[in-house]
């Protein structure tokens, strides 16, 4: 972090970013690069913990790991401090009304969760877009680099990311055969892009 601050290049690198682009995106991006040029991280995801009264963000956690299973560990817990911050956040809402909800506030976190959280419809497919733009001009690829490239740039869970592969099977996105008794691709699996 502190060679990132102190090269005078960043600025140079900052205005060059698309303007539509907030200042906080702008900086979070030039950070990663800066993690990536220097070598103190191959994946870098992050995500952000909302301020429990407002709706604005806290602060930003960003992993920067060399480990394609610390992006596992990432992601779920990532999913796990999500809906703690939703409860939470429920129950702040709640406060002391005397009305009793139909819904516990676990059960209003899932919901919560399943619209805008890891996962959700959205992140599953913008996860599709990832895998499809990373399989084109591919004669084939393993699933490895593909779900960790997946994985660091949408927050999803290395489960939910072996469903949407056997949906975009079933789909006929993307083609691949699984050894007898498996039910997910494994690390050898040859995954291509239907034409």
């Amino acid at each position: 972090f502190g060679r990132f601050l102190a090269d005078a290049k960043w600025e140079d690198d900052f205005a060059k970013l698309p303007t539509d682009w907030g200042n906080e995106r702008k900086m979070l991006h030039l950070m990663k690069d800066a993690m990536r040029t220097y070598k103190v991280a191959t994946y870098v995801p992050d995500f952000s913990i909302m301020v429990p009264k407002k709706e604005r963000v806290k602060m930003r956690l960003i992993l920067g790991t060399h480990s394609p299973k610390g992006l596992e560990v990432f992601r779920d817990v990532q999913e796990k401090v999500e809906k703690q911050e939703m409860e939470m956040r429920h129950n702040l809402r709640e406060g002391d009304s005397p009305q009793v909800s139909l819904f516990s506030s676990e059960d209003v976190a899932a919901f919560q969760q399943e619209q805008k959280g890891v996962g959700c419809k959205s992140n599953r497919a913008h996860a599709e877009a990832v895998i499809v733009e990373f399989l084109k001009g591919r004669a084939h690829a393993f699933p490895g680099p593909m779900i960790n490239i997946v994985m660091e740039t949408v927050p999803i869970r290395r489960t939910q990311l072996n469903k949407l592969l056997i949906e975009m099977r079933e789909r006929k996105v993307i083609s691949f055969e699984l050894p007898a008794r498996k039910r997910v691709p494994q690390i050898d699996t040859q995954i291509a892009l239907v034409e």
